[in-house]
């Protein structure tokens, strides 16, 4: 029998590698990241031996999509070697929305899909726009962001799209008769420890035996929203007359 496969749907800044490296800390659970990157690792190398993205697959193999993306899928997850009951890996609304026959592989080998939703879209914007002052986007250690200065012009069009994208997905989910279990980024920041308990369970893996879950990953946004936006007046201003103004706790 393969083992039990699943699948964090997501996008970008919205703590889906904290949420791998929480999982990670289960030794039953397996999560790789971005398996769908479109580009391999820098250097060209790979740290795990064992591990390969399906950028490098589809070279390797010289096979043609959506061929290539059901050979990848057929047999990576459970060739990978490892005493692993459950093996899963984070997917991006782009690469989805990129190769749409991975909904055919999930259903298929019958994934469990965690949506992964960071509710407070202004929060992305201010974490996509800090990574930018960030040698490693996922940093481990204490970081200072400077103060974002944010777009008045295009702030509700950003939120709007942000916001069409979620409701898009909850869509496509349905629409490929894909159960989901969906998570928020508030409630994974809030209860931690009972959020990913709650996903062992649905992924089918019992809860480790301290049931306390870590990361090594540090949050590169701190702070007040006045101090984290450099023109944090005309941003209220903009928000307050949208329907985006509970983003900023008023």
């Amino acid at each position: 029998m393969g083992r039990k496969k699943f699948c964090i749907l997501t996008t970008q800044r919205s703590g889906s590698a904290w949420l791998k490296t929480l999982l990670n800390n289960h030794p039953k659970v397996k999560c790789f990241g971005e398996v769908f990157l479109y580009r391999g690792p820098k250097g060209g190398k790979y740290s795990d031996p064992h591990y390969l993205r399906y950028y490098d697959f589809k070279k390797r193999e010289n096979i043609v999509r959506p061929w290539s993306v059901f050979k990848y899928m057929d047999s990576f997850f459970d060739d990978y070697p490892g005493e692993y009951e459950a093996i899963g890996f984070k997917l991006m609304y782009n690469q989805l929305f990129a190769r749409p026959e991975i909904c055919l592989s999930l259903l298929k080998h019958k994934y469990k899909i965690i949506h992964l939703i960071r509710e407070n879209y202004l929060d992305r914007i201010l974490s996509c726009e800090g990574q930018k002052q960030l040698s490693n986007p996922h940093p481990t250690t204490n970081v200072t962001i400077s103060p974002i200065y944010l777009e008045p012009s295009s702030l509700v069009s950003k939120l709007n799209t942000m916001d069409f994208r979620v409701r898009s997905f909850r869509g496509i989910l349905k629409m490929y008769f894909l159960g989901s279990m969906e998570v928020m980024y508030k409630d994974l920041c809030t209860q931690t420890d009972f959020t990913v308990d709650s996903l062992l369970k649905y992924i089918g893996c019992q809860s480790t035996p301290t049931g306390d879950y870590s990361s090594p990953l540090k949050k590169i946004i701190k702070g007040n929203y006045k101090e984290k936006i450099l023109n944090y007046a005309e941003v209220k201003e903009v928000l307050n007359s949208s329907k985006y103004s509970k983003f900023l706790g008023n």
